[in-house]
């Protein structure tokens, strides 16, 4: 460095400089490549790990057969389904003759079915343990059944066991998971004990008729319901009262618990939507599950409780998982009806669906999944497979791929008048904020537009 002079000041700069020599070969000139010598690394390794995802891909669209089978006999709607918590085998479902299916699901086929009630039956439910079978009806009864003689095609004519008297119509039904209580709904909720004849306890909350309810799984003593007053209501058996409840703007018609997450629980709303609650805050929906066209009738969760399927009058039975708001199946067919019911299999390897035509449909909950038994290598390829798309999801041409779905043509008509209403209404909503005094119109979330208010 060099004096420096007035006024100014002396600074040292140091540089790479890298001679050109030695990056060029002697004789050709061409300019010399490096690499890491490590030979368990692969010069193009990602590159080859995208090509390998993608092709994963697109064979998981191309091998994509959910369809099993139907399992046809009823000469009605199914209205109902339930399964067993503790075998895999067992399927009962109930239609609107009145008539009640036992179905061995492996073998597909029916073992045993009797009419059960005069007019629909309304709702079907397993013992905790397995033992029994309850259904009600729009007969006004409540009927015990053993499962044991369901499944036995050779035994003596089946008999009812016991019969309960309700007052009132009856909607639904879902039994205690530790104690012999049922829980009715209907012009009021019921809770009943196995061994008496009358109702342990009667709510009501000004609502005239209560269209489903379902027991909590961790926090046994609670239930909730969905009623016709557009109001979802959460009742506790100690305190022989309701807690709380939220009326939304359109009408829920069913309700599942996440049996992983006590506090969390999922209802199919009129609205086409499905909203994940936090019953310790009402006021705000957890997540809104979207893609259906059409009121959902009806959800159950996967007893993982990462997933959920839901039924719908769209004719379509959907998979979502419990944090995402789009479905990551959709299953629909030429013949299949209005669907009503729905169900996953106890291993949660399958899924149920009662529709309107009178058949009962077994779907492959993946789609792509090989049925029976697979070699240790295939299943580390499948692995592999599933690992290479979990990395690469979020690149463009696997993600639009991925989220490909073929939908009929009335469906696909129907969502994009949705996109095109719902556009509509948030520009319109965007111009009047823009024109209207600060915080007139206030800017609300899409979790809680559909709430309108939270009752204690």
């Amino acid at each position: 460095s060099r004096p420096a002079r007035a006024g100014l000041i002396a600074m040292k700069v140091r540089v790479i400089h890298h001679d050109e020599s030695d990056f060029v070969t002697r004789d050709g000139g061409e300019t010399m490549a490096f690499r890491n010598p490590d030979p368990a690394l692969h010069p193009f390794q990602k590159e080859r790990e995208y090509v390998r995802a993608l092709n994963a891909t697109k064979m998981e669209k191309m091998f994509a057969k959910p369809f099993i089978g139907a399992l046809q006999g009823h000469t009605d709607a199914v209205k109902c389904m339930t399964r067993a918590h503790q075998q895999i085998v067992p399927l009962w479902t109930g239609s609107c003759d009145g008539e009640i299916r036992w179905w061995h699901t492996g073998t597909r086929k029916c073992t045993r079915s009797v009419r059960a009630h005069k007019g629909f039956v309304r709702g079907l439910v397993s013992s905790y343990d397995d033992r029994f079978l309850f259904s009600c009806g729009d007969d006004k009864t409540i009927k015990q059944w053993s499962a044991q003689e369901f499944g036995d095609q050779y035994s003596e004519p089946l008999e009812v066991l016991q019969t309960f008297h309700s007052v009132g119509m009856l909607t639904a039904i879902d039994h205690h998971w530790e104690r012999g209580w049922l829980m009715t709904t209907g012009e009021v909720v019921d809770v009943w004990d196995v061994e008496r004849s009358h109702p342990l306890h009667s709510f009501e909350w000004g609502c005239e008729v209560v269209l489903a309810g379902r027991f909590n799984q961790s926090e046994r003593s609670l239930f909730g319901s969905c009623g016709s007053d557009n109001c979802v209501a959460l009742y506790d058996v100690r305190q022989a009262m309701p807690v709380r409840k939220v009326q939304l703007k359109l009408r829920a018609n069913a309700l599942a618990w996440n049996p992983q997450s006590p506090m969390h629980f999922v209802i199919g709303n009129e609205d086409c939507n499905c909203y994940t609650f936090d019953m310790r805050n009402l006021t705000r929906a957890v997540n809104v599950h979207v893609d259906h066209v059409s009121p959902v009738l009806d959800v159950d969760f996967s007893p993982a409780g990462d997933e959920f399927v839901t039924a719908s009058y769209d004719k379509t039975v959907r998979i979502y998982r419990s944090t995402e708001a789009t479905s990551r199946e959709v299953y629909h067919g030429k013949r299949m009806q209005n669907v009503l019911c729905c169900s996953f299999s106890a291993d949660r390897s399958y899924v149920f669906s009662g529709s309107q035509d009178g058949n009962v449909r077994m779907w492959k909950a993946q789609a792509a999944r090989k049925v029976g038994v697979i070699s240790s290598a295939e299943r580390e390829a499948e692995l592999y497979r599933d690992k290479l798309k979990e990395k690469y999801k979020h690149l463009k041409e696997i993600r639009r791929i991925a989220l490909h779905k073929h939908v009929p043509k009335a469906i696909k008509y129907q969502q994009k008048q949705r996109r095109e209403m719902r556009e509509a209404r948030a520009k319109k909503e965007a111009n009047r904020r823009k024109h209207s005094r600060p915080g007139t119109v206030p800017e609300v979330a899409s979790r809680e537009k559909p709430i309108v208010a939270e009752i204690e």
